[in-house]
């Protein structure tokens, strides 16, 4: 696997905390529909970038297997956008 540089890892921290606190909104927060509609746009977006960087891990990794079932499978989870429950 290569190594990432620190810039992009703290991004994906950054997008990781803003994921996670739009999750936490929307479920405990009462919220326009309109709002709504941004963090489910921003919720796919963030996931774009998540499955993209688990597309790129997974190609530059040197054994496959071994990164899906050590971090692959969290990182191809943090892919997948959350489900809004109403």
């Amino acid at each position: 696997m290569h190594a990432r540089n620190h810039s992009y890892l703290l991004f994906i921290l950054i997008l990781s905390i803003l994921a996670l606190v739009a999750l936490a909104a929307e479920a405990t927060l009462p919220l326009t529909e309109g709002t709504r509609t941004i963090l489910h746009y921003a919720d796919m977006l963030v996931c774009l970038v998540f499955f993209v960087d688990f597309v790129i891990l997974l190609y530059c990794a040197t054994d496959k297997k071994k990164y899906i079932l050590t971090w692959g499978w969290v990182d191809l989870a943090s892919s997948v956008p959350m489900l809004v429950l109403r």
